[in-house]
């Protein structure tokens, strides 16, 4: 007696399918099949087609470049800041200079430059608030390395709200 048994005409339609796909794997998405239960019983059905691997499956689209204007009226608030910087740099946005100093060398070397938000919100880069900065100058910032988040927990100390102790809950 038969070990599997299968309606026939679903091994018909799997012998079908196995024939006309490009490789098992598609064979495998068409019917809804575990690959390797699929492998097994295409083996037993005499239909297996060995040596396929990704072939007829659709691959990942290629990485097409985000709109800048996207990364700057905020829908793509996700963009790297070293990404986007090369690109401000590239596309004519920005110039290669300090846009506080002036600078563009530093020890005959061109000198680096750090992108900078203006609000310190890194994730608003609408070009209005985004400024290319020497090492030098974005420091003196007011909101360099998130300086403005310790003001902040600096003027919750003072204003009305009480911060929590150890081991009290909201109740």
């Amino acid at each position: 007696m038969a070990r599997y048994l299968f309606d026939t005409s679903f091994e018909q339609r799997l012998i079908d399918v196995c024939r006309t796909a490009d490789s098992m794997a598609k064979a495998a998405v068409i019917l809804g099949m575990n690959y390797k239960t699929l492998c097994f019983h295409a083996k037993r059905l005499g239909c297996f087609k060995p040596n396929q691997p990704g072939k007829g499956l659709s691959k990942e689209p290629s990485k097409i470049p985000i709109a800048i204007a996207r990364i700057f009226d905020g829908t793509h608030t996700t963009y790297q800041t070293h990404k986007l910087k090369k690109r401000l740099l590239k596309e004519g946005y920005k110039q290669a200079q300090c846009e506080l100093c002036g600078l563009s060398e530093w020890m005959g070397r061109q000198i680096p430059l750090e992108l900078h938000h203006r609000n310190g919100v890194n994730i608003d880069n609408s070009l209005d608030n985004l400024e290319l900065l020497c090492p030098n100058c974005h420091a003196l910032t007011d909101n360099y390395r998130a300086k403005n988040i310790k003001k902040l927990s600096a003027r919750m100390e003072t204003s009305a709200v009480e911060p929590l102790k150890f081991g009290e809950t909201l109740l």
